[in-house]
């Protein structure tokens, strides 16, 4: 095979005989056969292939092999090319510098040497215009060098590379191609951050989706979804807020898709700003200092001409105002007429919800899983939480499933409908379907089915997820929380008629210290059990790595922190926390709002 170790080519020419491709030139060669003798070997040819110093080598395989044809581009190396970049990082608006350093390595003089129209690659939200070139082109002799400066100015957040070829006239004055394409050093372009987000207007505000959710495309926690009857209103409540350490400004606009029957409407402070955020200037809210947030509500209304079963989307999307191109953040809101709507929400249960006989089976079995009660009455009067559900083996979480009455008149039986449970987003659960956690409340018993049945007069039901273990979530994507997702479809056209999304995370960790210390276990400690649980700033609500302090000595005009309570957060249903190092009798009720077990 012509080609060597050292990836030498041989090829033959008829005019110039036998030559080798060795380090960029061709020499002169004579191919010598296995028996250390000159030889002849044919079907090695090569040629210009378009007369600008581009060779082609085709190399033919021996005959009866298998084997193709192997063809390698053969350019020599007629330039040398230094290419800098300054700076590698910056921000949107400001401008990045690529000096090209070009060495001359032929026997001809050049001219009129410079870059082919460059192409750009680009990932993120990066835009990248070209601003500044060199005032001339170089002319290069034999061995001489010269710089060229091609200055870029970033206009969206990213990542660039830029690709060159360099071309020049020769001798004859004929332009030729001198070099392969080749890439700058990655730019990074770190531009505005917003966070938008959005839930359903009888929601908390724990319950918003797509916090801290920044992309810009809509997807998973960033579309909310509130089917509505004729005659009805979807209302969705909309957050705005800066999460940079910096001022900065925005542009908001808003998009639909085709059914024309809906009226739709948004307001900020309670102003329509309908008008302006689906004009192509957009709506601009004042400036936004660090941490500044901006409330805003929106609506999603079918007209008399609607279609059942038809979706009305309203996509809003925040843009950095200084570039006024790239979209910071997005949310998607989302309405279907049905029939009837079926509203879902998420009750803790406290001591009361709960049967004395699963409470008291903890006394002899750590694990015993706790059982709500089946009186709608009690249950109905349970804690409504927004986050979800803690898998901590004991602790189940209850679903109201309430439809209008008036909406039910119009079916004599009533509507059946199915619920399906399934994962969104985050993982799963290991040897197990979500859909098995599920029971619902049938003639006063928390059974095994999918199937509920609503009427006028029976227009709630109630479900329950029984408590998962902690051992069996299975994350996937990098994030700590696995999003559950249930649904609620008549069971004749399968039209969902509800939705819920909720998180369901592992038990928060309490760290303990011993005596004589001061309880600081340092960030390294934290981060690495911040790995399967969130892990947000120490004392905030949505942290699942909580610092307690106990039992230190107080000394006169000394101040000092005594006890903090390990979990208080009403956005959960949980009973049980994961307690590390030395441990104190009063835990129990820090970590629990009933007297259950310790681990």
């Amino acid at each position: 095979m012509p080609v060597n170790a050292s990836s030498e080519i041989f090829a033959r020419n008829e005019d110039l005989g036998y030559r080798v491709w060795s380090k960029g030139k061709w020499y002169e060669a004579q191919p010598i056969g296995p028996d250390g003798q000159s030889t002849a070997t044919d079907g090695w040819i090569i040629f210009d292939s378009n007369a600008r110093g581009v060779l082609i080598a085709s190399i033919q395989q021996p005959a009866g092999s298998a084997a193709f044809a192997k063809y390698a581009i053969l350019t020599p190396t007629d330039l040398d090319v230094a290419i800098a970049v300054k700076p590698t990082s910056l921000k949107v608006t400001e401008e990045f510098d690529v000096q090209l350093t070009i060495r001359n390595q032929m026997d001809i003089p050049l001219t009129q040497v410079g870059i082919v129209v460059p192409s750009m690659y680009l990932t993120g939200g990066a835009v990248v215009d070209w601003v500044k070139a060199p005032p001339a082109l170089l002319n290069l002799a034999p061995g001489a060098s010269g710089v060229l400066h091609y200055g870029y100015r970033a206009k969206g957040s990213g990542k660039v590379q830029v690709r060159f070829q360099i071309e020049g006239l020769d001798a004859g004055g004929v332009r030729q191609t001198l070099t392969e394409s080749f890439a700058t050093p990655e730019v990074t372009v770190v531009g505005p951050k917003a966070d938008l987000m959005a839930r359903g207007a009888s929601e908390p505000d724990a319950a918003l989706h797509g916090r801290g959710v920044m992309q810009t495309v809509a997807a998973g926690e960033q579309i909310v979804y509130l089917p509505v009857a004729a005659d009805g209103r979807s209302e969705f409540a909309v957050r705005l807020e800066n999460p940079d350490s910096t001022t900065n400004r925005y542009v908001l606009r808003a998009f639909t898709n085709g059914p024309p029957n809906w009226e739709l409407h948004v307001k900020a402070a309670g102003v329509d700003i309908t008008a302006a955020v689906y004009s192509p200037a957009g709506w601009k809210p004042p400036a936004f200092k660090p941490g500044d947030a901006l409330s805003m509500e929106a609506s999603l209304a079918p007209g008399p001409k609607a279609a059942t079963r038809e979706t009305k989307t309203l996509a809003l999307r925040v843009y950095d105002d200084s570039t006024d191109i790239s979209v910071l953040d997005v949310v998607q809101l989302r309405a279907t007429l049905v029939p009837v709507p079926v509203a879902v929400s998420l009750h803790a249960m406290s001591k009361d919800g709960l049967t004395p006989a699963s409470i008291g089976a903890g006394t002899s079995d750590i694990d015993a899983p706790l059982v709500p009660v089946t009186d709608p009455a009690v249950l109905s009067k349970q804690p409504v939480v927004a986050g979800g559900l803690v898998a901590d083996g004991v602790t189940p979480l209850v679903l109201e499933l309430r439809a209008d009455p008036a909406l039910l008149a119009q079916f004599k039986d009533g509507r059946d409908f199915d619920l399906d449970l399934s994962a969104a987003s985050g993982g799963g659960l290991k040897d197990t379907t979500t859909l098995k956690q599920l029971r619902v409340l049938t003639n006063g018993q928390w059974t095994a089915t999918t199937r509920i049945r609503l009427r006028q007069d029976a227009p709630v039901a109630w479900a329950a997820i029984v408590p998962i273990a902690s051992d069996v979530l299975v994350f996937t994507e990098n994030h700590p929380e696995i999003r559950l997702r249930l649904s609620v479809a008549e069971t004749l056209t399968t039209d969902v008629a509800g939705t819920k999304e909720f998180g369901l995370r592992k038990p928060p960790i309490a760290l303990v210290h011993g005596y004589c210390t001061t309880g600081e276990w340092g960030d390294e400690v934290k981060a690495i059990l911040g790995t399967s649980r969130p892990l947000g700033v120490e004392g905030s609500p949505n942290n699942f790595v909580r610092t307690i302090r106990y039992g230190q000595d107080v000394l006169p005009d000394i101040a000092t922190t005594l006890g903090a309570a390990v979990y208080v957060n009403t956005a959960w249903s949980l009973r049980r926390c994961a307690v590390l190092a030395l441990t104190a009798w009063w835990i129990s009720t820090a970590c629990w709002p009933t007297p259950r077990r310790i681990r």
